[in-house]
């Protein structure tokens, strides 16, 4: 073990090994026994749960015994960030619950289930929850939770409204958002900070905590209070080794730092979140892929159950098998589109001002200029365009060489050989691009009118930013942020 294993780690594995032994005397009271610690270490120490659920499925002495360790390892995966793992030992326990016919067992393991389809916008499942499957407060908590997704505050918060207020700290967790969501008030900050101090809360909670005490922050616009929280938030995430938690930290300290005008630790952070972004999109892919496969499984189950009944029953499930199909033709053609959609963002975004359609400074001519002198003016061009300069409503050739110690007709010339365009087209570029970066990274800009874009971006009026951006992506503001909102809906 590393020497800074904490010491609950040791505590519950040996509490296991104990447990674990003295079933064969007394199964059920020791294993539940067991459940329950496992419950307490789960939101500080999930890598304790995975690993005693690991060592259950391992034993394989019974099939109950395997199930259980599914299920641990199924929560434990969830807390820790491990989606896939976690939606995969879910099914499992649900197929072995299914077998030995234990209800408990399988809303447990829906339980988990639920919770991701809900984060991946899987909301066709929602109709699946029943007080029959679970009870009350729960399924009145999933289905809030997927209406949270879907951005149906209101509806989420009216199932909330009639539940304990003591509940789960999953429920007492999506209240929080759902109130920051609707009313980012003072009262709302001082639930959150309430909230935060719970005793025992556990580190998942914690972090969460810290994340809507920097969201609030942020609406608020105390960027420092914001940074604060999120770097709080990032300690927690990371002695968990939550990848998403950890990614979505990075990505509101880059937003935030861009805010700033911090541009160093903005593209720290921004790097960062490149790189983790891009191994969660994997996991993505394959918690999609485990979606289907237990879909298909249960599907050739039903039709086996079903298979000795009545003709028309077995025609009902003949149309349930194309729909089921259809539906998987229509979700895959949607997964299309949301990738063709990403690949002209990462197209977009990969393009560079810079270096896009420039020419090798030796191809240049040299009238103007000598090369040497051509090769400083380009550095500072370049410095220039990693900054914020080209916003100013009032930029000009001008003022750009005066602020770069040249004249206007070197400026021109370079920007017009460099580049291989003239200048307001560059700099139109420059803002274009500096909005698409805003609209991808923070989902706020997806709200504002095309007004505020167009005044924040430096263009003197609505109509010349739409043409601008037109030209620039080949799409106007207008369909291309209805386009990004869609693509996020999408995001299973």
């Amino acid at each position: 073990m590393m020497k800074n294993t904490p010491p609950k780690y040791y505590l519950g594995l040996f509490l296991f090994m104990v447990l674990y032994f003295t079933k064969a005397k007394e199964p059920r009271p020791a294993m539940d026994s067991f459940f329950k610690y496992s419950t307490l270490l789960l939101f500080d120490h999930p890598q304790t749960v995975i690993a005693n659920g690991e060592y259950l499925i391992q034993s394989d002495e019974t099939p109950i015994t395997v199930a259980e360790g599914h299920l641990l390892a199924s929560y434990g995966y969830f807390y820790a960030g491990q989606i896939n793992l976690a939606l995969n030992n879910a099914y499992l326990a649900k197929t072995a619950a299914k077998k030995l016919d234990d209800f408990s067992m399988m809303q447990k393991a829906d339980y988990v289930i639920h919770q991701i389809y809900a984060s991946y916008n899987l909301s066709n499942f929602k109709e699946s929850i029943s007080e029959v499957d679970f009870p009350p407060q729960a399924a009145r908590y999933l289905k809030a939770n997927y209406f949270y997704y879907e951005k149906r505050y209101q509806e989420a918060r009216t199932l909330l409204e009639k539940q304990d207020k003591s509940g789960s700290r999953d429920e007492q967790l999506l209240w929080l958002k759902i109130h920051l969501k609707m009313d980012p008030s003072i009262a709302t900050k001082r639930r959150i900070l309430a909230w935060k101090k719970t005793p025992d809360l556990g580190k998942y909670y914690k972090t969460n905590a810290y994340l809507l005490h920097a969201d609030y922050s942020f609406q608020e616009r105390a960027m420092d209070s914001a940074i604060y929280y999120n770097q709080k938030a990032l300690i927690l995430a990371k002695e968990l080794e939550h990848p998403y938690l950890i990614n979505q930290v990075y990505q509101n300290l880059a937003t935030l730092y861009l805010g700033t005008r911090n541009e160093k630790e903005f593209a720290l952070y921004r790097a960062k979140y490149d790189s983790l972004y891009a191994k969660n999109l994997l996991v993505d892919k394959q918690i999609n892929n485990i979606v289907f496969d237990n879909l298909t499984k249960e599907d050739v189950s039903d039709f086996n159950a079903l298979e000795d009944k009545r003709t028309h029953q077995i025609i009902y499930l003949t149309i349930g098998f194309l729909l089921i199909l259809i539906t998987y033709a229509v979700i895959v053609w949607r997964k299309k589109q949301k990738i063709h959609f990403y690949q002209t963002i990462l197209a977009i975004k990969s393009h560079s001002l810079v270096n896009g359609d420039e020419k090798p400074l030796h191809k240049l001519k040299t009238e103007l200029l000598p090369k040497d002198k051509g090769l400083l003016l380009l550095s500072k061009l370049e410095e220039f365009e990693q900054s914020t300069l080209f916003l100013s409503p009032n930029v000009s050739l001008g003022m750009i060489a005066s602020e770069l110690g040249t004249n206007t007709k070197y400026l021109s010339g370079l920007i017009n050989s460099h580049k291989q365009k003239n200048f307001n087209t560059y700099i139109n570029e420059l803002r274009i691009q500096y909005i698409l970066n805003k609209l991808m990274d923070d989902p706020t800009y997806l709200n504002y009118k095309i007004s505020y874009l167009a005044e924040e971006a430096g263009f003197s009026s609505h109509n010349s930013f739409i043409a601008a951006f037109k030209l620039y992506t080949g799409d106007t503001p207008t369909h291309f942020i209805h386009t990004l909102i869609q693509t996020k809906k999408l995001n299973i």
